[in-house]
């Protein structure tokens, strides 16, 4: 009834404006791949036995079908994603470092559109 208690917590917090100007992340693609394989074996497995067998065997057939090329199609299709994302990486890195953002207004602009609007004419 006293309510005594500790509790001990880690982590981190980020700002909107933190999150939203944060460089790339690198993707690991073989273990997000392994992540749908076995998310899908070990929940979405199930469901579509109980769905199947409950309508009927054409049904369970047509259902199952689709279950197995979603279960190796998707991982396959993640870490090809995730490859072709991670060669693109180095230049999504250089772009994002030639990013600056105005603190006045929180605009987030490159030197070469910095040069380009200072060029151009002002409308009156």
């Amino acid at each position: 009834m006293l309510g005594l208690g500790a509790a001990v917590t880690r982590g981190t917090n980020k700002t909107l404006t933190a999150e939203r100007l944060g460089p790339p992340q690198k993707m690991h693609p073989v273990l997000s791949a392994v992540i749908v394989f076995l998310g899908m074996l070990f929940f979405a497995f199930p469901v579509v036995i109980l769905i199947g067998a409950s309508i009927s065997r054409a049904v369970e057939g047509i259902f199952g079908m689709i279950f197995t090329v979603a279960l190796f199609g998707l991982p396959i299709w993640i870490f090809i994603h995730g490859m072709h994302y991670n060669s693109q990486y180095p230049e999504l890195l250089e772009k994002w470092n030639g990013l600056f953002m105005c603190e006045r207004c929180g605009d987030i602009f490159s030197r070469e559109e910095a040069i380009k609007a200072e060029k151009a004419p002002v409308k009156k």
